[in-house]
């Protein structure tokens, strides 16, 4: 719930029918320019992923990964998930931004030197050491820049003004594909990739900071009930946060310390190739949170509509990758090189976790959206419990394998419970009507790949994309509603391309964060 002393949300349009059209453009718009752009960041980065697997060896990747699991487990400790409430007040209420982004910078600017103590008090006293430890300093300082950087993306965020966000990610995965390239090149070390990191982060933050003076948004000095305001509301979310990133970097930290850096780099990489549906996720769920916040406190009839709708696109998208993992993992070794083919072996079981991943992340952004962001503490709780369990168990006699699927496990109970909390305190969904053609779809295409296991990768994939689109056409997935507002949207799009269309965003080329 929002606090009593906030205004009322203002109705978004006259009625259901009228706000879901007036709506879809919009999200469709965002969504491509984050989708766009991401997939030019991920493109690059799957590039550098490529590289530096080859190049360093999975020992080398595997510490890589390793360290930036270490730091990245204590990240919510320098944002405390200030940047999802400064989204939606932004969205409700822009009248207000200068004010709490300010308050916004001043406790990330408190909570970061905190944070970077902590971390580097922690890893001293493990005793880790060479690479290992320079990668924990360098991934700790990108978080401290990262962090500032989020809260301007969190302003153009509610502003709808994506493009901006697409610009910043673009730059610092473009430095750091560009300088890791040349070390690379130059035959330098790990050491020296990981400094990448740092001067790319330095660039983005830069970058923001200009964009951020052309909204010509000024600041203003919060008030103290503000900064209590925005404690009040963020704790929730990153006590919940807290659970999700301590329980999606243990394993790769137990792995390294349990079983070797190489278990480390076979299994993260596998979460690499997720990357190509994560950033169509997030690009898409960045588009509409703002829309949830805007429509929670009104209709549940109409809410419950866009949370099915919104889970059930996601899922089409995911459908395709998990066809492709499950049945095409030699991708892997392709890609990656001999050393990798156990990554080939992890990709499936790491497939299967987009499809509750995704529930659960946007049941989590509708709580959070309508001011429930407290019980998510209660999923994500349970899934650290349920993830730690496993990985304890699993991790020593099974290593990488186990990891995966106490993963899978975490994903299940956080989805589960979510997907609970939105049904009796949000809306009433039916995903499960909402996703049975889809599932139909995709269950057809799985056995054509089963049964032609020799095919050619370069065949496969775009065949399997081609039938699988087919199958959902032939099976009625889309109604005519649907299918007239994507329509309109592809054609405001391609106005807006010839000048001909009223847009309003700065017109800036479409991206996410620096990494491989």
């Amino acid at each position: 719930m929002t606090s009593p002393s906030q205004p009322e949300t203002p109705p978004v349009a006259q009625g259901p029918a009228g706000a879901r059209k007036s709506h879809a453009p919009k999200i469709l718009r965002n969504t491509g320019i984050l989708a766009v752009s991401g997939l030019i960041v991920r493109g690059m980065g799957m590039g550098m992923m490529v590289l530096l697997a080859r190049y360093l060896g999975a020992e080398g990747y595997g510490t890589y990964q390793r360290a930036e699991a270490f730091v990245f487990m204590f990240s919510i400790l320098g944002s405390l998930g200030l940047d999802m409430i400064l989204t939606r007040e932004v969205a409700r209420q822009s009248d207000r931004t200068p004010e709490y982004l300010a308050g916004v910078m001043i406790l990330k600017l408190l909570l970061g030197p905190l944070c970077f103590a902590l971390i580097l008090g922690f890893a001293y006293a493990r005793g880790y050491q060479g690479e290992f430890l320079w990668g924990i300093w360098c991934y700790s300082v990108v978080l401290l820049l990262t962090g500032i950087g989020q809260a301007y993306d969190a302003v153009f965020q509610g502003l709808d003004d994506m493009d901006y966000i697409a610009v910043t990610n673009i730059a610092n995965q473009l430095v750091f594909v560009v300088l890791g390239g040349v070390c690379v090149l130059l035959g330098k070390d790990l050491r020296w990739i990981l400094t990448t990191l740092v001067a790319a982060s330095v660039v983005r933050l830069v970058v923001s900071q200009v964009l951020m003076g052309r909204l010509r948004i000024g600041w203003a000095r919060p008030r103290a009930a503000t900064l209590g305001y925005l404690l009040k509301q963020s704790i929730p979310i990153a006590a919940a946060s807290s659970f999700v990133i301590v329980y999606q970097q243990l394993d790769a930290v137990l792995l390294g310390d349990l079983k070797g850096n190489d278990q480390v780099g076979w299994y993260r990489a596998s979460a690499k190739f997720l990357l190509f549906f994560t950033v169509l996720r997030e690009s898409f769920l960045a588009a509409i949170y703002p829309v949830f916040a805007a429509t929670a406190d009104g209709d549940r009839k109409r809410m419950g509509l866009l949370v099915t709708r919104a889970v059930r696109y996601q899922l089409i998208v995911a459908l395709y990758f998990i066809l492709c993992f499950v049945f095409l993992p030699r991708v892997a070794p392709k890609l990656l090189g001999r050393e990798f083919v156990n990554t080939a072996h992890v990709l499936p079981i790491m497939a299967w976790i987009l499809v509750p991943q995704t529930i659960s992340i946007t049941m989590g952004r509708v709580l959070v959206a309508s001011g429930n962001q407290k019980r998510i503490m209660v999923a994500t709780g349970l899934a650290l419990l349920v993830n730690v369990g496993l990985n304890l168990a699993l991790i020593p006699r099974f290593g990488y394998m186990g990891a995966a699927v106490a993963g899978a496990a975490s994903e299940i109970a956080v989805a589960l419970v979510n997907v609970y909390y939105v049904q009796r305190y949000v809306a009433r969904t039916q995903m499960l009507r909402a996703i049975l053609r889809p599932v139909i779809a995709a269950a057809l295409v799985g056995v054509m790949l089963y049964l032609l296991p020799g095919l050619h990768l370069y065949l496969a994939l775009p065949l399997a994309g081609l039938l699988y689109v087919a199958g959902l056409f032939a099976l009625r997935t889309f109604s005519a509603e649907e299918l007239d507002q994507l329509r309109s949207a592809l054609l405001a799009a391609w106005a807006r391309l010839r000048g001909n269309g009223g847009a309003t965003g700065g017109g800036i080329a479409p991206g996410l964060s620096a990494g491989a």
